[in-house]
């Protein structure tokens, strides 16, 4: 159910605002009213945002693949572990940036094979003009050059790598290569940076080994945020002297200024919210119900002032999960990997409860269609099996999946008519009226056609016709 909403404003001396909204905040189950372009505490949020996009960052860190690093001490403080995490981050990039680079250079130069820079030097050093050139082999064959001896020194292909010497300055109308790097530098080098890109990752780790504190560290600044928000945004009265704070709450009256307590001055009034006021929404169902809070928020949240549909849209989520896939075994299947999961899982979160009850329907769903439907992870039942004497929903005949198609439209109609019903209370919407009747009587005549046979009762038709007159004769242009 959508629990109603109690409109509160409170009144009290200026010198006891931030007190008070400490202890409303600490109360909680409030929504305070704040102007639309409500004043943010802009170096909060921006490190609100630095601790959050941490904290997912690290979290993927955990599931990384662990080495075995040398203990190194860490700052003691978030604030610095920050600073250090967004220095890794730089160094990180900086390193990837170098490894592509070197991953390249050591591609490039592999058809130069190994040979040393100094010996490279010293032939330059005794007047030799030496050159590199990478060409088709077909063309080697065919280079001259008066004065210039051509040294093939490796090929790749139909590529060739090509070396030029001459005691002469080397002019040849072809596009000169770069000097090739040694492969054992590129080697050596490559070794070093991917050292010290996985150096990079243990301090992440380490890092994420406190992902609690940074979590704490999030929701104190969270809670601080909406304070400092708060407390720049309300009001004011008597020259200032007064602070007033109003605020929406699905706590009785007596129960809120209780738990506020004693300590405090003010005063206060309350009473239902005025119209035009954007009252917040507080779903309040039985834990078995609570999975369908969850579907209903998928697409749409439901407005204070509506019916809550979170319990029709579980259990029609759960059946029509289990008509889709209908098989025994594998609702047994994930019937049992839930099992698995919730036993691991120690302590669970309220969405996590959530999850596994929702989830154990859903096996359990699936089975129960799987055992109407005699489908057992495709195996086919022997004519006489007893199982077979459970059999309903034959999808191999078209009597079957006719009896599945009308199950799905039935739901489906529900669906229509709570929606079209709703409106028609609260408006007195005629055409939404002759909608309901038109469907329901389509729904019979369709019945009659394909599902319990018998042919089409004539009632239904005329009592289409008549829906569908209220649709027409009240249905503005």
């Amino acid at each position: 159910m959508i629990a109603p909403m109690t409109k509160v404003t409170f009144l009290g001396p200026k010198p006891e605002k931030e007190r008070f909204l400490r202890r409303l905040q600490e109360v909680g189950v409030t929504h305070l009213i704040l102007p639309a372009e409500a004043q943010e505490p802009t170096e909060i949020k921006k490190e609100l945002g630095k601790v959050n996009g941490a904290k997912r960052f690290l979290a993927k860190q955990l599931a990384a693949p662990t080495f075995a690093p040398a203990p190194k001490d860490l700052p003691p403080d978030w604030a610095e572990k920050l600073k250090l995490l967004e220095d890794l981050k730089n160094r990180e990039e900086r390193l990837r940036l170098d490894l592509a680079f070197l991953n390249k250079e050591e591609t490039r130069c592999q058809i130069w094979g190994e040979f040393k820079a100094e010996d490279l030097d010293h032939l330059r050093k005794n007047g030799l003009d030496i050159k590199f050139y990478r060409m088709l082999l077909s063309a080697y064959t065919r280079l001259e050059h008066e004065g210039v001896v051509f040294s093939l020194v490796g090929t790749r292909k139909e590529e060739a790598a090509v070396v030029a010497l001459s005691t002469q300055p080397i002019k040849i109308d072809r596009p000169e290569e770069a000097v090739p790097a040694p492969l054992s530098k590129l080697a050596e080098d490559l070794k070093t940076k991917t050292a010290e890109l996985e150096a990079i990752g243990a301090d992440y780790r380490r890092l994420a080994a406190g992902l609690e504190d940074l979590i704490r560290l999030e929701v104190d600044l969270q809670n601080e945020f909406e304070f400092e928000r708060a407390n720049r945004n309300t009001d004011s009265a008597l020259e200032d002297r007064l602070f007033l704070v109003q605020c929406f709450t699905p706590m009785a009256e007596k129960t809120l200024v209780e738990a506020i307590g004693s300590g405090y001055t003010f005063y206060h009034v309350a009473g239902e919210p005025d119209p035009g006021d954007r009252v917040p929404v507080h779903l309040q169902n039985p834990a078995v119900l609570s999975p369908g809070e969850d579907l209903v928020k998928v697409y749409s949240h439901p407005n204070n002032s509506d019916f809550d549909p979170s319990g029709w849209v579980f259990y029609c989520f759960v059946v029509f999960f289990g008509m889709i896939v209908g098989d025994f075994g594998y609702g047994a299947i994930l019937l049992g990997l839930t099992a698995y999961i919730n036993k691991k899982v120690k302590t669970p979160s309220d969405d996590a409860k959530r999850f596994f009850r929702l989830s154990y329907l859903l096996s359990l769903s699936t089975m129960v269609f799987g055992v109407l439907g005699a489908s057992y992870l495709g195996y086919p039942l022997a004519p006489d099996n007893i199982l077979q004497k459970l059999l309903v929903l034959d999808l191999a005949t078209p009597e079957g999946q006719n009896k599945v198609m009308l199950v799905s439209i039935f739901m489906g109609m529900i669906h229509i008519t709570i929606s079209l019903a709703i409106k028609v209370y609260r408006t007195k919407d005629m055409p939404s009226l002759g909608w309901i009747i038109a469907i329901w009587a389509g729904y019979f005549m369709i019945d009659g056609e394909m599902g319990s046979g018998g042919g089409m009762p004539v009632w239904s038709k005329w009592t289409m016709i008549g829906g569908l007159g209220l649709v027409l004769l009240f249905t503005s242009d």
